[in-house]
């Protein structure tokens, strides 16, 4: 990270147990959401580079799958929510309960705060625009979770 100067990164599949703050270095904190009594042994977690952004952060702990992460700034502050989607095995239960979760966590954000929603949907928008949402490259047929992630 420090190499590349990355400040923030996004993770998923993070092996661990429960919720949580661990300091990889004198510059990098990860953070990062699990179910304690969950079979699903990863989670999702941000890793922050706190010596450089200097900055007041609150992260909020959803599920193995979901995590809200806050960065006060200027002139605003933002929020990344993270969140990490079965694969076309998971049940539409999952994929539903994920969906609900992200929204639920964008509920504790102000509008006037940009919002990040980051990461792995495992979900195929496909080919052709489709305005404020996707752009025209888009590649091969959109799946069923292609559209569910165009409605949200």
């Amino acid at each position: 990270m420090k190499r590349l100067r990355i400040y923030i990164a996004v993770l998923s599949e993070v092996p661990g147990a429960g919720n949580g703050k661990k300091i990889i270095d004198e510059d990098n904190t990860m953070y990062y959401s699990g179910d304690e009594g969950s079979s699903n042994k990863y989670e999702v977690g941000v890793i922050l580079n706190t010596k450089r952004l200097n900055t007041t952060v609150s992260f909020v702990p959803k599920s193995n799958q979901t995590i809200l992460f806050q960065i006060e700034a200027k002139p605003s502050n933002f929020n990344i929510t993270k969140e990490y989607a079965p694969t076309t095995y998971g049940s539409d239960q999952d994929i539903t309960n994920i969906y609900k979760e992200v929204d639920e966590l964008l509920q504790v954000t102000q509008n006037r705060e940009l919002n990040l929603v980051m990461d792995d949907f495992n979900a195929k928008v496909g080919q052709g625009e489709i305005p404020g949402v996707a752009g025209k490259f888009g590649l091969g047929a959109r799946n069923e979770r292609g559209d569910t992630l165009i409605k949200f």
